[in-house]
């Protein structure tokens, strides 16, 4: 296969959950974008193609806005003409992902929790419907800053619980579980659009949650989706037996418990 494009819209539907899933709550807004971008080049046909021909046109901007002592504005201009056709497609993509998943998300918080927790996603758009416009008054920054002041590159969605931030005032166990409940949406959303359960690929969490969550999480997950789990050590089995295969990983080879 030549074309990423290609390679996703052949291959099955996949969502990942590791341990590194904690930086969507508690990391910057590149992760966050990211997980929307994962989702929606599974989901959309015309999301990729957006989100590649937008980061192009941004390099190409950026670096007119670095190359000279001053920039070539006539130039520049004719850039941000581009980038704010793939923005618009960008934005109104991003918009709804984050809309279907709102609820799909506070649903599994519940789930997961076993607590009356309100999970709650807001979308924070990194530009103004009129990106040429707003970028016309931001001349003066942009020229001191060399750099492309706003846009889809700093779209964010802000997460809180009970109305708070989840990064400043969720407690570690709460972020675990909000992190889980975005990837548990993604699985969700992919199965209710796509209408086949996602491939779940689940690299050693379990160990770290208390019975309750993991229990509660093993429940709520698709059940129509195929799940690979890896784990070191299965002591967090011992309340709910796995109904599948185990696998032992010794010596590189594959053995069959």
């Amino acid at each position: 296969v030549r074309r990423t494009a290609d390679y996703l819209a052949a291959g099955g539907l996949v969502v990942w959950m590791g341990n590194g899933d904690l930086e969507l709550v508690t990391g910057g807004g590149e992760g966050r974008r990211r997980y929307l971008d994962f989702l929606g080049g599974q989901l959309f046909p015309e999301y990729r193609p957006a989100l590649k021909s937008f980061e192009k046109a941004l390099r190409s901007r950026n670096y007119l806005l670095k190359r000279d002592a001053a920039p070539p504005w006539r130039q520049i201009d004719a850039y941000t003409e581009v980038l704010a056709v793939h923005a618009a497609a960008l934005t109104r993509l991003r918009a709804e992902l984050v809309g279907r998943l709102t609820p799909r998300a506070a649903e599994a918080c519940r789930a997961i929790s076993g607590r009356d927790e309100i999970f709650t996603l807001t979308w924070r758009p990194g530009g103004e419907d009129d990106l040429p416009a707003q970028l016309l008054r931001l001349r003066p920054e942009e020229e001191r800053r060399r750099v492309t002041a706003v846009g889809p590159h700093r779209d964010d969605v802000e997460l809180a619980l009970n109305g708070l931030p989840a990064a400043a005032f969720a407690s570690e166990g709460q972020q675990r579980t909000l992190a889980l409940a975005m990837k548990l949406a993604q699985a969700t959303l992919l199965t209710a659009l796509a209408g086949r359960g996602p491939l779940l690929l689940l690299d050693d969490i379990f160990g770290e949650l208390d019975p309750l969550r993991r229990n509660a999480l093993l429940a709520a997950l698709p059940a129509d989706s195929q799940k690979l789990i890896t784990t070191t050590h299965l002591d967090w089995l011992r309340e709910a037996p796995p109904r599948g295969a185990v696998i032992e990983v010794r010596d590189g080879a594959l053995i069959p418990r």
